[in-house]
């Protein structure tokens, strides 16, 4: 403190970042110094909110260290005190905003795949599939294999399961795989 009664620009910048280092700790129940140690300790083998709220408390934290400059100015302890009271005041608001905005960002997130498509026939339709193709085959009904793929999903349709042609090729394309387990 100079003899003015001025808080140096210095001392300003360090009470500053140490009370939104104290809220930004309160709003997320973790320090800089642990978000930094989770970090490290989950970019090696782990996933999740923990990640992504460690991240977010050290990504604050350099926000924090980034933005406070100080002016060439000091300012009175005074006003010193009431930029804190309004900094702890604003808060509340300031955490609700966060999860406003962390809730829009993850519904903009990609969500994670599914198992995908259910199959149209079960193993054992795929397996009648086949050994109706082969049988056509060895008969020689049909010269072409793409009449015999037609043919089979005809019966399957007269069966009540509409299932295309081009499904039939590649369930026949992939018999090895039935007929493996």
């Amino acid at each position: 403190m100079r003899r003015s009664g001025l808080v140096s620009a210095r001392e300003l910048r360090v009470r500053i970042k140490e009370a939104v280092r104290q809220i930004v700790d309160e709003m997320f129940g973790m320090s800089v110094e642990e978000a930094e140690q989770r970090l490290r300790s989950l970019a090696q083998h782990g996933e999740g909110d923990d990640l992504f709220k460690a991240a977010l408390v050290y990504k604050l934290n350099e926000l924090v260290e980034s933005g406070i400059t100080g002016g060439q100015k000091g300012c009175t302890e005074e006003q010193l005190n009431q930029v804190l009271v309004n900094l702890r005041k604003g808060a509340p608001q300031v955490a609700s905003t966060v999860r406003k905005e962390l809730k829009e960002l993850q519904k903009r997130l990609p969500r994670r795949g599914g198992p995908g498509r259910g199959s149209i026939l079960s193993d054992t339709e795929k397996r009648q599939a086949c050994d109706l193709i082969a049988s056509r085959i060895k008969c020689g009904q049909n010269k072409k294999i793409s009449d015999i793929f037609k043919c089979v999903s005809g019966t399957f349709a007269t069966a009540g399961k509409q299932v295309s042609e081009r499904t039939i090729k590649r369930i026949w394309e992939n018999r090895l795989a039935l007929y493996d387990d």
